[in-house]
Order: structure tokens, then C-alpha cells, then sequence
């Protein structure tokens, strides 16, 4: 199985890798190591997913 890193992933999206991270804690991908050291495992799944996520800025509105 293919892997990619948070880097490759953020140059693909044109987004930062911040951004990136970010999406990924939230989201489950997976990882090896903790803290700082902590390196996301992005799946062709996972990539796909991040690269179909809404890209609009700020939170979703509330639904009642």
C-alpha cells in the first residue's frame, strides 16, 4: 500500500501543511510516533477525502 506524507498532500491540495495536519487529527488518519514527532500515514482514501473537503472558510452554519 501507497503512502503519502502530510507534505505531499498539502502540494497536491495547494493548501498548507498546517491545514493539512490539522485535517487529518480531525478526520482519523492514521499515524506513527506522538507529539511533535508524530507522522501522519495518508491513504489514497485519505487523500481523496481531504481533496473533496469544503473549502470554505469557517464553521458550517448551524442547522435547527
Amino acid at each position: 500500500m501507497k503512502y503519502y506524507t502530510t507534505k505531499e498532500v498539502a502540494e497536491r491540495a495547494g493548501t498548507q501543511p498546517a491545514i493539512t495536519r490539522r485535517w487529518a487529527m480531525e478526520h482519523g488518519v492514521s499515524f506513527i510516533g506522538e507529539g511533535l514527532r508524530k507522522t501522519y500515514l495518508w491513504t489514497e482514501k485519505d487523500l481523496k477525502a481531504f481533496l473533496k473537503r469544503n473549502k470554505k472558510a469557517g464553521r458550517p452554519p448551524v442547522k435547527k
